[in-house]
């Protein structure tokens, strides 16, 4: 029914989870839960189909043994018990509420009233109903009110509270210990917000530059601090960054395997520079181009963007002896475009301030 987070660690923890393979709330006690594996086994024996929770917006789960097992599995270890309620309903209110195709003022009336019964249930609700109606992320301001509601229930230490009386009330031995909640406290963020990187990432990959703009926009929108926005943004654009630099070191070899210090051997090398320069202006340029709309002017003066500037300089300081015009304009209209903050001496600096591309 939705697109949102599809193939994600998220969707996993949603659709796979063990609470609802066993068709339960997060409420559930341990003896509850052994008596409805019970029930599922022998159904299973039976060759009878069992089904967890149905619910419209989630891939259809049919139980087998091995994914009974797995259940039984995650359910018994504190940790992953503990994680999967954080994903799961605690009560049946939400899962009545929602339908296929709510419209937003529908959605949003849903959370305000669910949040009386339960704020951790109308917010997996506002999830789910987010993807159904935007699951390309074109409204910011729902996905927004969104992650911030999530992001501010996961600090709240009620929240935690409430999920330690739970364990306790639950029966299950051994209980989950401090260390159990404190490291969920900080990998649920991560679980919240790597599918939306993850989209942003496949725009990226798919070269839907504005797709991956308006989620790094979120990201800035909805990160609790600069420390944490920075580390997802590295995230969202480490693929990018790092197939810039990639082409840049390429180049860069190119064009050291061209220079030479010998003027006759740089003339007779001249016409092995231009595939070079070609190379750099369809594989470099377009990439810096994509950094620089993504991110913003000022990521022209950061560290991976250097080295296209130095990629540029190499080429100009192996023509400086040429007053080729058509070779001169391509190499200094790129070399103000990415130069900037690039030390260059000698000849070609002399040329760079001749076309007006160094201040003298």
């Amino acid at each position: 029914m939705t697109a949102l987070y599809d193939d994600a660690d998220l969707l996993k923890l949603v659709t796979r989870n063990c609470f609802r393979v066993f068709g339960v709330s997060t409420t559930a006690t341990k003896a509850t839960i052994q008596l409805v594996s019970g029930r599922i086994s022998k159904e299973l024996q039976l060759d009878m189909h069992s089904q967890g929770t149905f619910l419209p917006w989630l891939p259809s789960l049919m139980i087998d043994k091995v994914s009974l097992e797995e259940s039984k599995a995650s359910i018994n270890l504190p940790s992953s018990r503990i994680n999967a309620r954080i994903w799961w309903f605690s009560g049946d209110s939400a899962l009545k509420k929602f339908e296929p195709h709510p419209d937003e003022t529908v959605l949003i009336g849903w959370v305000e009233s669910l949040q009386k019964l339960s704020n951790h249930d109308a917010l997996l609700l506002f999830l789910a109903g987010s993807s159904v109606l935007d699951p390309r992320f074109n409204n910011l301001s729902l996905w927004a009110d969104c992650l911030r509601r999530w992001i501010e229930l996961i600090h709240s230490d009620s929240f935690w509270y409430e999920q330690r009386i739970a364990e306790q009330r639950s029966g299950f031995e051994p209980r989950a210990s401090d260390n159990d909640f404190a490291r969920l406290r900080k990998a649920t963020i991560d679980q919240l917000l790597l599918p939306v990187i993850e989209a942003g990432t496949d725009a990226l990959v798919e070269e839907r530059d504005e797709d991956a703009l308006r989620i790094k926009i979120l990201i800035e929108m909805v990160a609790p601090n600069e420390e944490i926005q920075l580390r997802y943004l590295a995230k969202l654009f480490l693929n990018l960054t790092a197939t810039l630099s990639e082409a840049c070191d390429d180049l860069h070899e190119k064009c050291w395997k061209v220079i030479v210090e010998d003027d006759d051997a740089r003339a007779r090398n001249l016409r092995a520079l231009m595939p070079v320069i070609d190379d750099f202006e369809t594989t470099v340029v377009p990439i810096v181009d994509r950094i620089r709309y993504l991110l913003g002017e000022n990521a022209l003066t950061r560290k991976n963007l250097n080295v296209a500037a130095k990629c540029v300089f190499e080429i100009a300081k192996a023509t400086t002896w040429t007053d080729d015009s058509k070779l001169s304009s391509r190499l200094f209209h790129n070399a103000a475009i990415y130069g900037k903050g690039t030390v260059i001496e000698g000849k070609a600096k002399e040329r760079l301030v001749r076309y007006g591309v160094l201040i003298g």
